[in-house]
């Protein structure tokens, strides 16, 4: 018989712990994660058991943060308090009958309505081609970035200066989103809402770009190899299914776990999707070799009430996480005896790999941009960097040595 909270103000401890857990469980929280809950959970019960408490509620979780925070720092670090505060905070929301994922959500300024208006339309705009996430990302950012210039004293776009944008500019001690400003500033230019384009005033910060983890097609053939095994497991047939719709079709991890059976069509040999990090319809051809990897993996599939084609190991299984698969691919790249000095070894390295490996046939940019599902021409400069073998077609001569150092050369001092 399960047992259900109504709304109350206390409950005991031991029936609040166990609801909570499952909830964790249900939500697919992993094992570590549930592990360190039920740390926090052991922590709060024998705090409780001093005071001859066996009820919990919220004055009882408050006194608990501050007992922690008298501790002395090397018995008791931030990062246990700050943990310790989303545990009571997840007990609470059982309390109430109202759990929440998130308990810290990120406070924006306020911003007239001027600015507002304005902020809406350019998030509808990035909408068409970013994610949800990167949309609530430039939101925060240019949301901070209206209301500096409220603060130095513009309270319209008209009203803006190349001294209003610098002195806002450098407002942000995170300078590796100054891009976003830069780009939000271009919009206001186009949309001609600012008569001059500010774009250029805003610094511009480099990151510096590492070059793409790629590994060999016969790598790769080892690790899929070393996924499979023996092929006789749910967890076997189903991290080899998704390995080779990362390693063949290029798919990001984000999107192969919201696969289901419904986006693929066997007969047809298709797979249709819209990605989800930058929304793109993508159409995309089924080898053989894929179509018996997922078939393999759908015969053998837990049945549950989940839609999604990829599951957890365990009721109520869930859909499976990205990290879960992350985790099975690095082990199965040391079980193979790849060697990863100095290299990646997560799902998007089956993605760069891919497009290296199409771009080092002779595969046009534009084709592999189109597969991996890319809208911004840019971005293929990335996967450039790999081009080695046509690079070496432009590659110049060495001068012959001369004076002291071909004496160096030779053994001779300098």
């Amino acid at each position: 018989m399960e047992v259900v909270i109504m709304k109350c103000s206390s409950c005991d401890l031991t029936i609040l712990s166990a609801l909570l857990i499952k909830r964790l469980k249900k939500l697919c929280f992993k094992n570590s994660s549930i592990k360190i809950y039920e740390w926090g959970l052991n922590k709060l019960d024998l705090y409780m058991r001093q005071l001859n408490l066996s009820s919990f509620s919220k004055s009882v979780g408050l006194k608990f943060i501050e007992y922690l925070e008298k501790l002395d720092p090397k018995v008791c670090p931030k990062t246990v308090i700050k943990f310790s505060k989303t545990l009571i905070n997840r007990l609470v929301d059982e309390l109430n009958n109202d759990f929440k994922i998130c308990h810290f959500p990120s406070v924006l300024p306020v911003v007239n309505e001027n600015f507002q208006t304005v902020i809406d339309e350019y998030c509808n705009y990035v909408s068409t081609f970013n994610s949800p996430g990167s949309v609530r990302h430039k939101r925060d950012t240019i949301t901070k970035l209206c209301a500096y210039f409220e603060q130095a004293g513009g309270y319209s776009f008209l009203e803006l200066n190349p001294v209003l944008v610098g002195q806002a500019c450098l407002k942000f001690q995170n300078h590796g989103i100054l891009w976003i400003v830069r780009d939000f500033l271009r919009y206001l230019f186009d949309k001609k809402i600012l008569l001059a384009d500010f774009s250029a005033i805003v610094p511009k910060h480099k990151q510096p770009q590492t070059v793409p983890s790629i590994y060999t097609e016969e790598e790769l053939l080892k690790v899929g190899k070393a996924i499979k095994s023996e092929g006789e497991t749910v967890k076997e047939k189903r991290d080899f299914a998704m390995f080779m719709l990362a390693a063949k079709l290029g798919l990001r991890c984000g999107d192969i776990v919201r696969l289901s059976i419904d986006n693929f069509n066997f007969s047809d040999k298709t797979l249709v999707l819209t990605t989800h990090k930058c929304p793109t319809f993508l159409q995309l051809a089924l080898t053989d070799d894929i179509i018996d990897a997922v078939q393999e993996y759908y015969s053998v599939r837990p049945k549950s009430e989940y839609k999604e084609l990829f599951l957890s190991l365990r009721a109520p299984f869930g859909n499976v996480t990205t990290s879960a698969f992350r985790f099975s691919l690095q082990n199965a790249f040391i079980k193979a005896g790849i060697n990863t000095e100095n290299k990646k070894k997560g799902p998007h390295v089956l993605r760069s790999s891919l497009a290296s490996a199409m771009i080092n046939k002779g595969v046009s940019y534009k084709t592999v941009r189109n597969i991996l599902g890319h809208r911004d021409p840019k971005v293929m400069k990335h996967y450039a960097k790999v081009d080695i073998e046509n690079l070496r077609e432009y590659a110049l001569p060495a001068p012959k040595a001369t004076g002291k150092f071909l004496m160096f050369l030779n053994g001779g001092g300098i």
